[in-house]
């Protein structure tokens, strides 16, 4: 007789284990069955051990899913929504993997099916390849079609190349609906955790040029991570707050051993409690960002376009700004304890302070103006492969100079808003 597999039905895949999910939700579902009244539990309590035979045996006959089928939705009317909505999603995936085994009883069932799970539920229960995002709906009406016309063996599958070959994504849309997608972002924020933490290895070995360097490549990094995220589709929680410990270790923690170990422990204790400020600072200029952006929907347009205070991979570059200055001029006097112990608290004052400065959202790239966009990127591209040290000396005095023009601007438009109020 044939059968189906059903041991990867419904898997618990935050136990680790293979066997199916229903074995562990059996509990739950009985739990519920129980408040029923002596009668009614008396007839839904046998249909559910009937399930769980079925499923629990890691297979099932082909002829026997009908069955099944036909009590998980009786047992559907008795339980809670989130409940039923599982068992409905279970019936569904015994039904497809019966009608891709070419059973016309499960095919007809599919088509009078009473439940349509989301795009994002077939995707993960339906087991065929490369059918991420296929609407259910569609697959009904159109297997609906097939089964008056022609009832073969491989209607259903028929019927999902048939809608695949329509709905045929872009490069973009697959590549948001790869099963990879999630860790992408994910990826590039631990790559820029890892280059911040590499820069103390080089500061170690008094390599100082490599060091400042792998604290530039975790800056390009992290302009990128937030962007994939969103582009992806793929923003979360984690995310955030994984890319803000990614931001103290590398603009917060890296920067101060590396000047503490170039300079400032000529000045002993001082030098140290220094270098702590700084990190503080950074600190808890990354935890307001936090609070402050936790829910999107309550910042408004003009405070997206301006941070609070310098944000930190700008403070690292600026509390690096002397040793920047001293590889591009090879001055090494600008290097000495007293000007990056200037630095670095200017630094860190300036990020914990309520002044706004422009944010790189201000800046907005469209087909009005990417042929600009385009020649000012490839000159600053070119500039910083030949000299990049001396570019980079460039790039910080202008962000300097723009501060007080950020805050400027922003007292204007916020005299502006008021005013239409």
């Amino acid at each position: 007789m044939e059968k189906i597999h059903c041991n990867s039905v419904y898997e618990d895949k935050s136990l680790g284990v293979t066997c199916p999910k229903f074995e562990y939700k059996k509990v739950e579902y009985e739990s519920e069955l129980n408040k029923l009244n002596p009668e009614k539990k008396g007839n839904y309590i046998p249909k559910l051990e009937k399930i769980s035979k079925h499923l629990d045996g890691l297979e099932i006959s082909v002829k026997d899913i009908n069955t099944v089928c036909c009590d998980i939705v009786e047992l559907c009317d008795v339980l809670p929504s989130k409940l039923s909505n599982e068992l409905m999603i279970i019936c569904f995936n015994l039904l497809s993997r019966a009608a891709l085994n070419g059973n016309i009883e499960a095919m007809n069932d599919i088509v009078t099916f009473n439940y349509s799970p989301t795009k994002e539920d077939v995707s993960k229960i339906l087991i065929v390849d490369n059918i991420n995002n296929l609407d259910f709906k569609q697959i009904k009406k159109t297997l609906s079609h097939k089964l008056e016309e022609n009832k073969s063996e491989n209607t259903f599958v028929e019927v999902i190349k048939e809608i695949k070959q329509k709905t045929k994504l872009s490069r973009k849309e697959r590549l948001q609906c790869s099963r990879y997608a999630k860790f992408i972002p994910n990826s590039v924020t631990i790559t820029s955790m890892c280059f911040g933490l590499t820069s103390i290895r080089f500061a170690l070995n008094n390599e100082w040029e490599y060091a400042v360097f792998c604290i530039l490549s975790s800056g390009f990094f992290d302009m990128f991570d937030g962007k994939i995220a969103r582009f992806l589709y793929q923003s979360s929680a984690f995310g955030v707050e994984l890319d803000s410990l990614s931001d103290l270790v590398c603009f917060g923690v890296a920067p101060s051993i590396v000047l503490y170990l170039a300079a400032m422990h000529h000045f002993g204790v001082i030098g140290w409690e220094l270098c702590l400020f700084y990190t503080c600072c950074c600190a808890l200029r990354l935890a307001r960002f936090n609070a402050t952006h936790s829910d999107p929907s309550q910042v408004s347009e003009l405070d997206l376009n301006y941070f609070v205070g310098i944000p930190a991979p700008a403070g690292a570059l600026l509390a690096l700004f002397p040793l920047i200055f001293s590889f591009g001029t090879k001055n090494m006097e600008i290097a000495k304890p007293p000007c990056i112990a200037l630095f670095l608290f200017i630094s860190g004052c300036l990020m914990i302070c309520q002044i706004r400065t422009f944010s790189s959202k201000i800046c907005v790239i469209d087909k009005s103006n990417m042929g600009i966009a385009i020649i000012i990127i490839t000159i600053l591209i070119i500039c910083l492969t030949l000299k990049l040290w001396m570019t980079l000396v460039f790039l910080i005095a202008l962000y300097i100079l723009l501060i007080p023009v950020g805050a400027y601007c922003y007292s204007k438009a916020l005299k502006a808003t008021k005013l239409k109020e």
